[in-house]
């Protein structure tokens, strides 16, 4: 073997005749990543030089001839006698031929193999068995790799990159399944990257899908690019219209007044002046939600902890909205009705009356009553009522009711008792089947009567500061446990 030239690989073998064989070097070398690339390759340079049956169909000639025997001569006066041969076998030439050239074939294939791949063939005798051996070992690897890049290019999406970083992210793809063997059409890679683009993306998508014009890659990179710069344009416009101030409202309520202050561009006196504050972050001046004071925010305000004048405006989660569903509004000159209402739907004891309470004090929280109609209305009292034999603790007093409720979670709860309801009446009953106490239907509403026995209280009616004084001081827990468990017994 010579070198015939930088790029040559030359071989020269003689026999009856000189064969000059030569095959160009290739610059690619095998590795994990390019075999179908490879492949290719090497099959198109060995057709070339009519090569290619060394590797896929070899047909070797046989290693040897068979000499056939020759009979003998007599000698005669001029030449001797020649003796007679028997049949007998000798080397093949053309055999010596193609090994070489099979061998030569062998060693052009080494040349193309990366050092990693070059073990794959170390023990390798001829080009066939290199051959195999090679598409054993990559082919299963290059199946799964193609898979792989089918499933990124469908999955890819543009998400925060560049309209040009994903087109090219999308080809980049297409161009590896082409090197293994599978390429894409221009058709469908259009269709993977428009499936891959967002919604703000909608009306391009549903114009470009009424075209009839055949476009292709490099056409609708660059409508993409377009639609990108526009779409662009127009946040950039959204964000600047949201970030111009038109007006700012400051709501702020008192205990009897509630006032509202408008600035803005429309305002009468000093617009300018405010407007110009409005339009500087750096000049305007925050508003207190809590204190609604100028020049600090509800976290910095030093009347975060004071719940008496500035009770928090938050729900709590914890704590659902108080609800009633058999209610209505009275007006001072309605009579109010003496018996209790048993409501399933309610979630506290709830009375217009405050009379109903033997201590009362005033509700200091900020939650509503929410009735059946959806409105809310205000609780000025709670306190601790009774029914015979049965405790009515945390009462809540609201004016505008008309009927007196008897929420059945509670009343359950509070006293180990259950209700039944029959058609014309309903019990109150203890879990040994004692009746407690009995009601009738009144307009298709269970309700139960208070005693009818006259109850006399010596003394005028106290807050629970009052008890707190006629009980030796006791902590406010303590009192408040002795007044709900000994209602009934005062």
């Amino acid at each position: 073997m010579a070198t015939g030239a930088p790029h040559l690989l030359h071989l020269a073998t003689t026999t009856a005749s000189t064969v000059n064989f030569q095959i160009p070097s290739i610059a690619i070398k095998l590795d994990r990543e390019n075999y179908s690339l490879w492949r290719t390759t090497i099959i198109a340079a060995l057709e070339t030089f009519d090569l290619d049956d060394f590797v896929l169909n070899p047909k070797p000639p046989s290693e040897t001839i068979v000499v056939p025997a020759t009979d003998g001569t007599p000698a005669t006066a001029t030449a001797p006698a020649v003796p007679a041969t028997p049949a007998t076998t000798a080397p093949n030439p053309e055999f010596s031929i193609w090994k070489k050239r099979d061998r030569f074939v062998l060693l052009w294939l080494q040349s193309t193999l990366s050092e990693r791949a070059l073990a794959i063939v170390t023990r390798c005798h001829s080009s066939q068995m290199a051959w195999q051996a090679i598409e054993k070992t990559f082919q299963a690897q290059t199946r799964a790799c193609r898979m792989q890049l089918k499933a990124q290019l469908q999955s890819l999406t543009k998400g925060s990159m560049t309209m040009i970083e994903y087109i090219e992210r999308k080809r980049a793809i297409a161009d590896s399944l082409a090197e293994n063997l599978h390429p894409v059409h221009d058709e469908d890679l259009i269709s993977y990257i428009l499936t891959g683009l967002d919604s703000s993306y909608g009306a391009f998508l549903t114009a470009f899908m009424m075209k009839t014009d055949t476009f292709s890659i490099d056409d609708l990179a660059g409508l993409l690019l377009q639609e990108e710069a526009r779409i662009e344009q127009d946040h950039l416009r959204q964000s600047n219209v949201q970030a111009t101030p038109t007006a700012l409202a400051v709501n702020r309520s008192n205990n009897n007044n509630n006032k509202s202050y408008l600035q803005g561009q429309n305002s009468n006196t000093s617009s300018g002046s405010r407007d110009s504050r409005l339009s500087d972050p750096k000049k305007r001046r925050p508003v207190c939600q809590l204190c609604q004071k100028l020049g600090h925010e509800a976290i910095d305000c030093w009347q975060r902890g004071n719940q008496t004048d500035y009770p928090s405006r938050r729900q709590n989660p914890r704590n659902p909205p108080r609800q009633a569903n058999v209610a209505q509004y009275h007006s001072p000159s309605t009579v109010i009705d003496p018996a209790w209402y048993i409501d399933t739907g309610a979630t506290d004891h709830v009375s217009p009356d405050i009379q109903k309470l033997n201590i009362a004090e005033d509700y200091k929280g900020d939650d509503k009553l929410q009735v059946g109609n959806g409105n809310q209305l205000s609780i000025s009292h709670v306190g601790s009522s009774y029914l015979p034999h049965l405790k009515l603790p945390n009462v809540l007093i609201v004016p505008k009711l008309t009927k007196n409720l008897l929420s059945v979670s509670k009343l359950t709860a509070d006293n180990d008792v259950y209700v039944e309801f029959w058609r014309n009446h309903c019990n109150v009953k203890s879990f040994q089947g004692h009746t407690i106490l009995r009601g009738d239907v009144n307009d298709g509403l269970y309700r139960l009567h208070p005693t009818q026995n006259k109850v006399a209280f010596t003394g005028v009616r106290t807050s629970l500061h009052g008890w707190h004084q006629r009980l030796a001081h006791p902590h406010e827990p303590v009192l408040r446990r002795l007044v709900s468990q000994f209602i009934g017994k005062f």
